[in-house]
Parts: C-alpha cells; structure tokens; sequence
C-alpha cells in the first residue's frame, strides 16, 4: 500500500502570555506498507501491515515568517485491520496503526513528532482496491 500523505503542525509557545508565537510546518510523505492477510472468508479480511514513510518539510513559518523547513524525514509504521468488502474493489475498514517517528539529530523545528515521536492512531473509513 501507498500513496502521498500531507500534514501541518501548527505549534503555540512563549515564555509568557504576552510573547506567544506561533509555527507552522507543512510535510510531504510517501508511505510504503506491505500488508499480509491473516483472514480472507466471503467479504471480509483481517490483516497485519508494516513498513516505513519518508516526509519532507515543505514549508515553516514562525509568526508568519517564512523559515528554513526540515529536511528529510523517516518513520516506521504498523497496522492492523478489519475489511468489509461492500462490492468489488469497494471496501469499509477499520484500522489501528501505529507511526514511530526517527528523527533527526539535526532537525531544525521542534513540532508534534519530534516531541511525541511515538503515534497510535485509530482509522475509518472507505477504501478502493486496485
């Protein structure tokens, strides 16, 4: 599984309620996930996936000034999940995955993932296999 996944992390901080600034970091990634189907009966499928996720910083602003983004990113990624085959390619699921974030000793924002580089998310949703 792939396809092209873009996040903002938009950050509040200050030493004081009067100095309050505020970032943005936009990020560009491709994730790469194999998965491997552990059930397939009639229309419904339950499997395990992993793999990895390469991001770019794309764009960073601090207080609505334009910064130098971070470079390249990696994350390993995990998932688990249940598929209703409605018809054909179309499907309903529901997936828990899990994001562990890698980050760069020499990363220049501090954002979400590099404060809590480890995610565990729940997902939902429609899906259309090719």
């Amino acid at each position: 599984m792939t396809g092209a996944e873009y996040a903002v992390y938009k950050s509040r901080f200050g030493y004081s309620a009067s100095t309050m600034m505020t970032q943005k970091a936009h990020y560009l990634g491709i994730p790469l996930r194999l998965d491997y189907d552990l059930v397939q009966r009639n229309r419904f499928r339950l499997y395990l996936g992993a793999g990895a996720k390469a991001d770019w910083g794309i764009a960073a602003r601090l207080d609505g000034e334009k910064i130098d983004p971070d470079g390249f990113g990696f994350s390993l990624l995990g998932a688990g999940g249940l598929q209703w085959n409605v018809s054909g390619p179309l499907g309903l699921y529901l997936e828990p995955r899990f994001n562990w974030f890698l980050s760069d000793p020499e990363g220049r924002l501090k954002t979400f993932r590099t404060d809590s580089p480890f995610r565990f998310t729940l997902s939902a949703g429609v899906r259309i296999d090719l």
